[in-house]
């Protein structure tokens, strides 16, 4: 199988477009993460690990947990601001899937998630 990187913005282009910059996970030097909020007060939890290739976005209303995805075989990062909402998109490919875990956080919280055989 051949080897894709996982390619994802800098900290100061995040911290450009996000407001945010990612921080050092405690005790996983690898994984990055960051916090938005949408105007509900809903949080996401983003967290990235470059040289493992995964992704993960947890999202939560106060204690409650109401979604948490992990994505590996990531291959892109790319994050927007359209419109006073945030965008981050995740490109991921293996050797037989392919696919896009596209999020939206704004008044509220749009999840799209596409995975397909190739």
């Amino acid at each position: 199988m051949e080897y894709r990187q996982f390619v994802v913005p800098s900290d100061a282009e995040m911290l450009d477009t996000l407001g945010v910059s990612p921080e050092l996970v405690e005790n996983d030097p690898t994984v990055r993460s960051l916090r938005l909020a949408s105007a509900s007060g809903d949080d996401v939890l983003i967290s990235y690990d470059v040289p493992g290739r995964s992704f993960r976005i947890q999202v939560s209303s106060g204690n409650v947990m109401r979604l948490d995805l992990l994505r590996e075989s990531a291959t892109h990062l790319s994050v927007s601001a359209e419109g006073g909402a945030f965008r981050v998109r995740v490109m991921v490919q293996s050797s037989d899937l392919a696919g896009e875990l596209d999020v939206l956080v704004g008044s509220e919280i749009v999840v799209r998630d596409r995975l397909l055989m190739i």
